[in-house]
């Protein structure tokens, strides 16, 4: 009983977010973020981040569980990069603050 506790534990953690602690997303999300922002769909993919935000864990776990179905069908590296990032909390935060960031400097660009 005490590992289901400790699982529960990591499953549901929230980490401490120091203030202005600057996180690096990993290339894969860096590679997302500006396609969104490019295609000045910032909005809907922000929208869109938030709704889904307290499942990011949930899903990470599911894509990790499907890997070896999708390696089958196509060898996308990233992949694994994506699912594991997904694990910590803050990924999807972090995900849309670097969207409005990238969002906000292309703005600024004359």
């Amino acid at each position: 009983m005490g590992w289901l506790l400790k699982e529960l534990r990591h499953a549901f953690a929230v980490g401490p977010n120091p203030a202005g602690e600057k996180r690096v997303l990993p290339s894969s999300l860096e590679r997302l973020a500006r396609a969104i922002v490019d295609r000045g769909m910032e909005t809907p993919a922000i929208i869109l981040l938030e709704t889904v935000r307290p499942l990011n864990f949930v899903t990470g776990q599911t894509m990790l569980a499907a890997w070896p179905l999708i390696k089958m069908a196509h060898d996308w590296i990233d992949y694994r990069e994506v699912a594991k990032a997904l694990e910590d909390r803050r990924t999807l935060g972090d995900l849309a603050a670097r969207i409005e960031e990238l969002a906000g400097a292309k703005g600024s660009a004359p």
